[in-house]
């Protein structure tokens, strides 16, 4: 599977995973750690071809609110003891920045991926300080 990423986009992954499909024994879902990105798609046994979705979801890892959030949230620190693939979702709203984590393998498999787990976190305009030392204040939520 990695010597097709290389062919495709010419630069080594930093991972690949290839997973079951619930009740398609002849397709494999791919995962494939692009670095800043993660780009999905379907191998087909029967053709042995691997087809990449054209949309690729960004980490967003490097958002200066990540760090922030994981300091404030207990769930978003044991959310990412299991996570193996896990994204951002940083918005910022009236009430503060909020900021989503969850798990590619658990993102659904068509744009705009509804992710299935999420842990969530309420950024105030404070300090780093200070939120680091703040009530926690996330809600996990399985839709």
């Amino acid at each position: 599977m990695a010597d097709v990423w290389m062919q495709a986009r010419a630069t080594s992954p930093r991972e690949v995973m290839v997973g079951p499909v619930p009740v398609t024994p002849f397709s494999r879902s791919v995962i494939v750690d692009a670095g800043d990105r993660y780009e999905t798609g379907m191998l087909n046994w029967w053709t042995g071809g691997v087809t990449f979705d054209p949309q690729a979801i960004p980490k967003n890892a490097g958002d200066a609110a990540v760090p922030r959030a994981i300091a404030q949230s207990r769930e978003i620190r044991e959310f990412l003891v299991w996570s193996r693939y896990p994204f951002w979702t940083i918005e910022h709203t009236t009430n503060g920045t909020e900021v989503s984590v969850a798990d590619v393998r658990f993102a659904g498999t068509v744009p705009p991926r509804a992710a299935r787990f999420v842990a969530r976190t309420v950024l105030t305009a404070s300090s780093p300080e200070d939120a680091a030392a703040s009530p926690d204040s996330s809600r996990r939520t399985n839709p």
